[in-house]
């Protein structure tokens, strides 16, 4: 094996230029295949960084420089402002009282005390379209009970804020009308009785 590698230096060394132009196209071709490996990665890398350093960009503009602390906080602020609004809205959306249901049984318990053969007007609290249809309910329930009910449902305006049922007396320009039920807000806040 010595006289092997003694035979090949000696080849070597009668032609060096020849074999370190070997040598050295072999390391070039190698620097080559490895920058273009490298390259193609370190591209990949930069445009990744491009694109992280684009959306940091983003989240400072919609941020508006905030801290992670503070835009937390700007998002638990948003969060309970959203939970308000939906309470809130809740809140308008209408009632859908039924005659049939809990909120009318105060009504229908009361009416059953209260002579049929009388002539009653139900009433409505004029603009307000829920308590218009509940009032409307509420006939129609009386009148298939045997009550004397007037066709037409009034709408009232009240001056003195009121929220309840009420069944009482009241009179028009020329006749006492009779006994008068008038549908004003929720049943279960203030529920009025009086002959």
């Amino acid at each position: 094996m010595g006289t092997d590698i003694q035979q090949q230096w000696n080849a070597v060394k009668d032609a060096p230029i020849l074999y370190i132009s070997a040598l050295a196209a072999i390391a070039v071709l190698i620097w080559v295949v490895i920058t273009h490996l490298k390259s193609g990665r370190i591209e990949s890398l930069e445009e990744r960084i491009r694109l992280r350093d684009d959306e940091i960009a983003d989240y400072k503009r919609k941020l508006e420089g905030a801290t992670p602390d503070e835009a937390a906080a700007k998002i638990a602020e948003a969060e309970r402002s959203i939970l308000i609004l939906e309470e809130k809205l809740r809140l308008l959306q209408p009632r859908q009282r039924m005659i049939d249901g809990p909120e009318g049984l105060a009504i229908r318990q009361e009416l059953e005390k209260f002579p049929k053969e009388k002539r009653w007007q139900v009433a409505a609290k004029s603009g307000d379209n829920e308590v218009i249809r509940f009032s409307q309910q509420i006939k129609l329930f009386m009148q298939s009970n045997g009550f004397n009910v007037l066709d037409r449902i009034a709408l009232v305006t009240m001056t003195a804020p009121f929220e309840g049922h009420r069944i009482g007396r009241f009179k028009d320009e020329n006749q006492e009308i009779g006994p008068i039920m008038v549908t004003i807000g929720e049943i279960e806040k203030n529920t009025q009785f009086s002959q």
